[in-house]
């Protein structure tokens, strides 16, 4: 049963991987519509689906299930997510909580050590989210102040 929906989940994401590199601009509005789920399951599928397609074999015998607590791993680079795997810290049986408090633990001393990298980290990933979609799907008037905007340099910001 754990095999089959282990297979599950990482096809899934697989597919939803597949849809939104062939169409990142639609692919929100096309989850929202279609699927029985929202984007945010969606997103956590691929990003279960990329880690295990990145991950050496070694590494993914240590992992948690896929359908279990993977998700929650999702904020970890790949380089700490095998420093935690090597340690220990998080292993096959590592439960959903364990997972969020570890990935929790791991992204607050993050901030603490680089509260910089961290604001540009989020910075990426607001641009990335906007990125998903086409500029024709924006206000015509968001479109221009996003183009003004790039168009500053750091002594004029």
């Amino acid at each position: 049963m754990y095999e089959t929906v282990d297979r599950m989940c990482l096809r899934v994401g697989e597919l939803l991987w597949e849809a939104k590199t062939l169409d990142p601009g639609n692919f929100n509005a096309w989850v929202d519509e279609r699927l029985p789920f929202g984007n945010d399951k969606a997103r956590r599928l691929i990003a279960i689906f990329v880690a295990y397609r990145e991950l050496p074999a070694e590494k993914l015998a240590q992992l948690p299930r896929p359908w279990q607590a993977m998700y929650a791993l999702a904020p970890y680079a790949q380089g700490r997510l095998v420093q935690a795997l090597d340690s220990g810290e998080i292993g096959p049986d590592t439960t959903v909580k364990q997972a969020k408090a570890s990935a929790r633990h791991w992204s607050s001393n993050k901030r603490k050590v680089d509260p910089l990298a961290a604001r540009y980290t989020a910075a990426d990933n607001r641009a990335g989210s906007l990125m998903e979609f086409r500029p024709e799907d924006l206000n015509p008037y968001v479109l221009e102040a996003l183009k003004s905007w790039l168009g500053r340099t750091a002594d004029s910001a």
